[in-house]
Parts: structure tokens; C-alpha cells; sequence
């Protein structure tokens, strides 16, 4: 059997990398809403990119009145992200946009190439989620310890069939 194979030898290099990177994803995703208040943001890029471009002065959060987050801003190379972390919960029913900054100020890839523009996106978090319920002594469900059902019998006179009666136990702990 005979095997044909074209083969291009070249004896330069190939060229420089002057491909541009990409936002290819962000979390939350572009208008979303109901997004959890102490979620991360995180753009993906189509190519891995130079960490020390990836901070918060090219990665930043800002609230319905254009106010700055504080915000931590990190590079992770096993999902080609820059991970946004607020240092502080969101507000509740908040309206927040995110923008990743390209040109030269802005993110670059490992050749040096820049984002060609700047990456925006908003997002809206959830509501304020419902007090706990209250219970019989004024304090909120949620700081009630319940047990097992006791399963309790009664024997009645006269031979007849137990009868069986489970019973809740909730206590309070101490304040």
C-alpha cells in the first residue's frame, strides 16, 4: 500500500500571534436577573490572557449609580477567566454593570495583543428573600431544635388495641 502525504517544510517560524482575545462568556450573563448577592462575576476568554493585565483597574463592578465595587480581581488559567469577587455582599434588587476594559489600557492576551474594546454587560440580583417564619414563643423557626417523633402507647382497658401517638418535640435553644 502505497501513502501520499504533501509536506510543506519552511524554514521560518510561523508568524507573531497578532490575533486580538475575546470575551466568548460572562457569569451572570448579559441582562439577567435574580442573580444570587454574593455571587462572583467572571468573564471567559477565547484565549489565555497576561495576568498581570487581568486587575481591577481592567476589571471592575459598578452599582446603578456608576459607584465603584470593591471588588477583588483575579486570573484563573484552568477556565481563561478573570473572577471578579465583591468584598461585600450586593444590595438586594440591584441593577450592577460589569465591564472588562480593552485598548492599551486595558486586558491583554500572553503575545501582548489587547481586547479590541471594551466588554460590558449588566446584570439585576435577586429580591430580598422572606424573613424566617415565627414561632408559638416569638423566636424564628430556623433557631428551633426539632427532634425525632417519641412514639407514645396508650393501652386502653378492656384488652383493647394500643393506641399510638407520635409527638413532635421542639425546643428552644438557650439565647
Amino acid at each position: 500500500t502505497n501513502y501520499w502525504a504533501d509536506l510543506v517544510f519552511s524554514a521560518q517560524p510561523p508568524g507573531p500571534d497578532t490575533i486580538p482575545p475575546s470575551v466568548v462568556s460572562t457569569t451572570p450573563a448579559n441582562g439577567a436577573s435574580g442573580v444570587l448577592a454574593g455571587a462572583n462575576v467572571t468573564a471567559r476568554f477565547s484565549e489565555p490572557m497576561a495576568p498581570s493585565t487581568v486587575t481591577g483597574a481592567a476589571v471592575e463592578l459598578r452599582d446603578a449609580s456608576s459607584q465603584l465595587v470593591a471588588a477583588s480581581v483575579a486570573w484563573d488559567a484552568a477556565t481563561s477567566s478573570a473572577v471578579l469577587h465583591p468584598t461585600s455582599a450586593l444590595a438586594y434588587t440591584a441593577a450592577y454593570t460589569a465591564t472588562v476594559k480593552g485598548g492599551s489600557s486595558g486586558v491583554t492576551d500572553i503575545a501582548g495583543n489587547p481586547l479590541a474594546g471594551d466588554v460590558t454587560w449588566t446584570f439585576t440580583t435577586q429580591a430580598l428573600p422572606p424573613p424566617p417564619p415565627i414561632n408559638d414563643h416569638g423566636n424564628s423557626v430556623s433557631a428551633d431544635i426539632i427532634t425525632a417523633p417519641t412514639a407514645i402507647a396508650a393501652i386502653p382497658p378492656n384488652s383493647a388495641p394500643p393506641i399510638i401517638v407520635r409527638k413532635w418535640c421542639r425546643t428552644n435553644p438557650a439565647p
